[in-house]
């Protein structure tokens, strides 16, 4: 029932998955407060909200354009799902701000495939990388990304893997720019790079622990999927696969080496788990277990909020 709506790809389903979605986001951020809501408060998650439907519809537009999935809307589905269960995502700017800059990062290094502004897109990827991290500072770290992309799709100019070194020198004149006509001093870069925390205690609480779990059990259980299905494609679509399986290392890496475990860290893990997912969901048979899946899911994002909060 639940797979066989959301194998189509049409205006209906994403618009129940962005209303969806605006459900967990009015309960995480207006029922689940202890403060006063002010005119403020409202302008500012009413901006978030925008945001991160923003980021759903750029996330469709990738998995679309790049044939990333088959025509389906799993994967935003997936990601929406594992994103409300945890309620510290739908509370937090700093972490959607910065995968909806590195997401639109991951659209220039896809579409490198095309072989056309080879040398735009590199340097267009590495600089929504750098702006991400003004908002989470370790997303630096995926730099890699557009340089594994010149390796699989424009290794015919050694020059190309000088992009990045100029986006970053571009990137710090910016900050610098804006610094000084803000502040008038110079945009500080010690305070740029936080210690990691190794500090998990708030990943003890079973409001972050059950959802985590099952996204983790998922993840696993897909990767699976993933692995055949990397070995099953072609060998010019391998690299988009490659990609994938990196950015989901990234994602963990994240985790481990954000400054505070607030749980909003998460979402970088799930941006990618909803596309490694949606490999097993499109594969033929074990309908009963996808239906399963996703019904484990949406009772999770239901007893979460009811029962913790």
């Amino acid at each position: 029932m639940l797979t066989s709506f959301f194998k189509k790809s049409k205006p209906v389903n994403y618009l129940i998955i962005c209303c969806y979605f605006a459900f967990y986001f009015l309960i995480a951020n207006f029922f689940i407060y202890e403060n006063e809501i002010s005119a403020g408060y409202l302008f500012k998650k009413i901006g978030y909200l925008f945001l991160f439907v923003l980021l759903i519809l750029v996330l469709n537009f990738i998995l679309k354009r790049n044939d990333i999935h088959k025509n389906n809307s799993f994967g935003v589905l997936l990601f929406v799902l594992f994103s409300v269960g945890f309620l510290p995502i739908l509370k937090s700017a700093d972490a959607v701000l910065a995968v909806f800059f590195i997401t639109l990062a991951f659209r220039r290094v896809f579409s490198l495939k095309s072989g056309k502004n080879i040398k735009i897109k590199i340097f267009d990827a590495c600089l929504w990388v750098l702006i991400a991290s003004l908002f989470f500072s370790y997303s630096y770290l995926y730099l890699i990304i557009p340089v594994m992309g010149v390796f699989y799709y424009a290794n015919d100019n050694i020059k190309n893997l000088f992009i990045p070194l100029v986006a970053i020198f571009c990137f710090f004149v910016l900050v610098t720019t804006f610094s000084l006509l803000t502040s008038n001093e110079f945009f500080l870069f010690e305070g740029y790079f936080s210690a990691p925390s190794i500090d998990f205690k708030s990943y003890h609480a079973l409001e972050i622990i059950i959802p985590l779990s099952i996204l983790l059990a998922i993840l696993v259980w897909s990767f699976v999927s993933f692995y055949k299905e990397t070995q099953e494609k072609i060998r010019k679509e391998k690299p988009l696969l490659y990609l994938l399986a990196v950015i989901s290392v990234l994602g963990i890496l994240m985790i481990l080496l954000s400054p505070e475990k607030t749980g909003e860290e998460l979402l970088f893990l799930c941006l990618p788990a909803g596309m490694i997912t949606t490999f097993f969901f499109e594969k033929k048979g074990e309908k009963w277990l996808k239906e399963l899946l996703l019904l484990t899911l949406i009772v999770c994002n239901i007893l979460i909020p009811i029962l913790f909060w």
